[in-house]
């Protein structure tokens, strides 16, 4: 009897050890060029936009247990790696307001951006419970039109959630998902006539000025 019961006491613990969700923020990337089609062609630049994505989800209970409102506060590195020396970043736009508290404190070396924060206050001024929710939006711009691949990645220092009860807000922090994007630049038009999502449609809060970083080469689109 006594090992019948040690048994299903181990059942019963594995059980609950399945049920238990994995809580982490995973990035996700879009990419669109002025025709639509992602491929940077003679006359465009790429812009890709970040954004967060909460597993569990927005409404769903997280790491404290209570209900997930959405982000707290997000600092990372948008990191151009391999190919992404052949241009510049020419502009960027934290989006949803996520720099309204603190201003942006983004630095760049012409192909990197460093020390990005965005952050929102749960009860105070509007808030976003978008899941996932636009982070930031990057233009980068080709120095030359050749065929070759650019590709970007994410470093996350830190990412804050906040959860509930809604009387007493928490803000844990998530692990996080680092991702990798990468598109192509050639030097002729493509063809391709697939058409991805336009990151014109930034949703929440109104759009934020533009951040204009450098000079787009002669002959790329603006």
């Amino acid at each position: 009897m006594r090992a019948l019961l040690l048994v299903v006491g181990l059942g019963a613990a594995c059980r609950c050890a399945v049920a238990q969700p994995e809580v982490l923020g995973t990035w996700l990337w879009k990419v669109t060029t002025q025709d639509g089609d992602a491929i940077v062609e003679p006359g465009e630049t790429a812009t890709f936009t970040l954004s967060m994505d909460f597993s569990p989800n927005v409404g769903e209970a997280g790491l404290t247990g209570g209900e997930i409102f959405g982000l707290g506060l997000l600092k990372f590195d948008t990191l151009g790696m391999a190919g992404a020396e052949m241009g510049q970043v020419v502009g960027w736009e934290i989006l949803n307001d996520l720099d309204i508290d603190l201003g942006d404190v983004t630095t760049t070396d012409g192909t990197s951006l460093f020390g990005t924060t965005a952050t929102q206050f749960f009860l105070f001024g509007p808030f976003v419970h978008d899941d996932p929710i636009d982070v930031i939006a990057v233009e980068w711009a080709p120095s030359t039109f050749q065929d070759f691949s650019v590709t970007y990645e994410t470093s996350t220092d830190e990412f804050l959630v906040w959860e509930g009860p809604i009387d007493q807000p928490q803000t844990p922090e998530w692990p996080v998902v680092d991702t990798v994007i990468s598109f192509q630049v050639v030097p002729s038009p493509s063809g391709v006539l697939t058409v991805l999502p336009v990151v014109a449609a930034w949703g929440g809060r109104r759009a934020r000025p533009w951040r204009r970083t450098a000079a787009v080469p002669a002959g790329v689109a603006s």
